[in-house]
């Protein structure tokens, strides 16, 4: 009986403790409170708009975490000096922003300008591509963007440089140094120009026409006089007349210095590779070659070193392998004879007369030829210690 009169009791909807009659919904102290305290608007609102924000939080935080760590990770590899890793970083983050149709911003863009910098003129092309994609000519005239303005005036003025070289070089009446000078005066007449990038293609013109390594030495000696910011020039060129001069141990000073600027220069490593190998020291000259391509493995020059160093150990294969790979990605066509050179020697060493035959019809067909020191190395005229190890032979580095 006490259990039914239990069930039948009305409770208070507000605190749930309280008996109030059937016909009510609230007792009198939850009526009191309430009036107290009524129920305003903002109580739901605020949280409805902290549950819209933590939305778009996360929506913000899905679409831009790759952005963010993408451009992390670029500036991470700046600060280390591992320039070749910064530029693929940044490469891959811009393609995560163009797909995405989202901004780069003028700070994310300046940082990649000076990377360019950095990396030197053999980065001057790329720049002016990136340069072009991400900045009109109104966004040039902002003052926030007068880094990228100037930066473009460089590129421009080396760029200039490089026409008045081929305009002067390509002059029927140019046979060689001499004749070549007072033309390309004539040339950088017509166009702004800067006297260092000038000075590298003086320095060019003696290597085609050639000159002397004196008279090669003192353009490069003009462009180190003109100051550190162009050390990404002159250090190479400075590395080259060493290796000419059997200068060796100034190689491997001048590579260091280089790999202070980035320590993923690959030629870098090219250099002491081979400074290296002519001393003697194999195991050292592995282990700069090696190094090199863990930042650039397709890198023609390093893979050229490296088939090197697999023939005179004897490695056939392997030597093939890195031989193809320097072959197949040479940017110049010196390098490219060289590659092609060493390439078909291997090839006829393991006895792939059809691979040497490609090779030849290759080099043929860009009036190219391959190095005599490939037969004198396969009559038996030249030994492959002579060619790599003492430098008596076209290709040995």
């Amino acid at each position: 009986m006490a259990n039914e009169v239990e069930q039948t009791k009305h409770l208070c909807s507000c605190c749930g403790e309280t008996e109030i009659p059937e016909d009510r919904n609230y007792c009198d102290k939850c009526i009191n409170y309430m009036k107290h305290y009524p129920f305003d608007a903002w109580d739901f609102a605020f949280p409805a708009i902290a549950v819209m924000f933590l939305a778009l939080a996360i929506t913000m935080v899905a679409l831009g975490w790759s952005v963010f760590r993408g451009a992390a990770k670029g500036d991470a590899y700046v600060r280390a000096g591992r320039l070749e890793s910064a530029q693929t970083a940044y490469a891959e983050t811009n393609m995560v922003l163009t797909e995405k149709q989202q901004p780069y911003g003028w700070a994310y863009l300046r940082r990649q300008l000076k990377l360019y910098d950095r990396l030197g003129v053999q980065s001057f092309s790329t720049a002016s591509e990136f340069i072009e994609s991400a900045y009109s000519a109104t966004d040039l005239k902002k003052p926030w963007n007068r880094y990228a303005k100037d930066f473009r005036a460089q590129v421009d003025r080396y760029t200039a440089a490089y026409n008045a070289f081929n305009a002067a070089a390509s002059s029927e009446d140019v046979k060689d140094l001499k004749a070549f000078l007072p033309v390309y005066e004539e040339e950088l007449k017509k166009v702004d120009y800067d006297k260092a990038y000038a000075d590298y293609f003086r320095y060019y013109a003696c290597i085609i026409y050639n000159e002397d390594t004196k008279t090669q030495k003192q353009y490069v000696d003009s462009i180190a006089a003109a100051g550190k910011q162009y050390a990404n020039l002159y250090l190479p060129l400075y590395s080259e007349l060493s290796l000419n001069g059997k200068d060796y141990d100034k190689t491997l000073e001048y590579s260091s210095e280089l790999l202070t600027l980035n320590k993923e220069d690959p030629y870098a490593y090219v250099y002491r590779a081979i400074a290296y190998r002519m001393q003697g020291n194999l195991p050292k000259a592995y282990n700069a070659i090696q190094t090199g391509l863990k930042s650039s493995g397709s890198n023609s020059p390093l893979n050229y070193q490296m088939a090197i160093y697999c023939l005179l150990d004897g490695n056939l294969t392997q030597a093939a392998t890195y031989a193809k790979t320097a072959y197949e990605n040479a940017d110049t066509s010196s390098s490219y004879t060289s590659a092609a050179s060493l390439y078909a020697l291997i090839a006829k060493q393991r006895n792939q007369t059809e691979v040497y035959d490609q090779i030849v019809e290759a080099l043929s067909e860009n009036d190219l030829s391959i190095s005599d020191d490939v037969n004198k190395v396969l009559d038996g005229k030249l030994t492959l210690k002579q060619l790599f190890l003492e430098g008596k032979g076209d290709f040995t580095w």
